[in-house]
């Protein structure tokens, strides 16, 4: 079960079937998605290191509740980095929107965070579709990842974003816009590593334009925060029927 929770299904029965061989498999189709906290360094300057990652592990944890509902493996976190991929480890047709309606669901449940913490936390996000190799490298503390030019623009299109909005390739809007998704152009973006390259922002309201619903315990949390269910409660405190990531919000660190 340890193994699951670090490697998804596919590459943990190969890793212990073959320990030996390269674990590396293509895809030609995958949306990859980061998300960084803007401004970090300094927030983290004015809190404690026990405050700081006891507040990422909360946030963590509710983005990690989402990603069954909305089909996305995720990667890994880097820090104040959340990374997740679509169409991998099993290939699909739909990992754009997957990947596009988690990130609405990442900035709709942020400003749930925000307001139960009284935290004025903003992201940024990069999104970009097209091939990877995905597996394990190295003998020791396995971690399964992607590499490849399309990872490498998803990073980039997060760094240069704007904070609180998705950005995206042309690739992927060109993909979304197919699917009813409206983009605003950004002109050409200076990109590091890739010279200057038109980028698009998912229209505001962002939240106006997803066709998926947050998981039905989230509907549930959303009537703590705003005191329907209690009053002058935090969500850290009150009862909350979501056990996907109640545990996470209330586990102390040692």
């Amino acid at each position: 079960m340890l193994l699951l929770n670090i490697l998804p299904q596919n590459v943990k029965e190969q890793l212990e079937a073959h320990p030996d061989q390269l674990l590396a498999k293509k895809y030609n189709a995958v949306t990859i998605a980061f998300a960084d906290i803007v401004q970090f360094t300094p927030l983290a300057s004015n809190m404690t290191p026990h405050e700081l990652v006891k507040m990422l592990n909360q946030l963590f944890c509710m983005w990690d509740s989402l990603l069954v509902h909305f089909n996305v493996e995720k990667v890994k976190t880097i820090g104040d980095c959340y990374m997740v991929a679509g169409g991998m480890p099993v290939p699909n047709k739909t990992h754009p929107q997957d990947i596009l309606e988690f990130c609405v669901a990442m900035c709709t449940t942020l400003e749930q965070f925000n307001a139960a913490f009284k935290h004025e936390l903003q992201i940024r996000i990069g999104i970009n579709t097209g091939p990877v190799v995905a597996g394990v490298i190295g003998k020791s503390k396995w971690a399964f990842d992607l590499w490849g030019d399309a990872v490498n623009l998803s990073s980039r299109l997060e760094s240069s974003g704007v904070p609180g909005r998705i950005q995206v390739s042309a690739t992927t809007s060109e993909l979304l816009a197919a699917h009813g998704y409206e983009f605003e152009s950004r002109g050409l973006v200076s990109i590091k590593g890739k010279g200057d390259i038109e980028c698009f922002l998912l229209k505001e309201p962002k939240q106006a334009q997803a066709k998926r619903e947050l998981p039905d315990d989230f509907a549930l949390d959303n009537m703590v925060l705003h005191g329907h269910a209690t009053s002058n409660t935090s969500l850290a405190s009150a009862a909350i029927t979501s056990s996907s990531y109640d545990s996470c919000l209330h586990s102390p660190l040692m």
